[in-house]
């Protein structure tokens, strides 16, 4: 009888904690905690980490070509080729 009670009250009753208590609580956790805040870490950390790579090394770097490679080189070629071929020319 003892055994009886000891097993339908403490062991059913320790099942039906977990499975209607921490399996749902586990599952809970995942889908409304984990999968959220991956999704999060993966919009908020990955997207800005793209843009501030866009913005702060992309932009900088293609402004950096454009003003220290594009225009040196295009003051150099009308210096150097357009004004002499066009003194030449009159």
């Amino acid at each position: 009888m003892s055994l009886y009670i000891v097993y339908y009250l403490c062991v059913s009753k320790s099942l039906h904690i977990v499975y209607y208590l921490c399996i749902p609580m586990s599952l809970y956790i995942v889908y409304y905690l984990c999968i959220p805040m991956s999704l999060y870490i993966v919009y908020y950390l990955c997207v800005s980490m793209s843009l501030y790579i866009v913005y702060y090394l992309c932009v900088p770097m293609s402004l950096y070509i454009v003003y220290y490679l594009c225009i040196p080189m295009s003051l150099y070629i009308v210096y150097y080729l357009c004004v002499p071929m066009s003194l030449y020319i009159v």
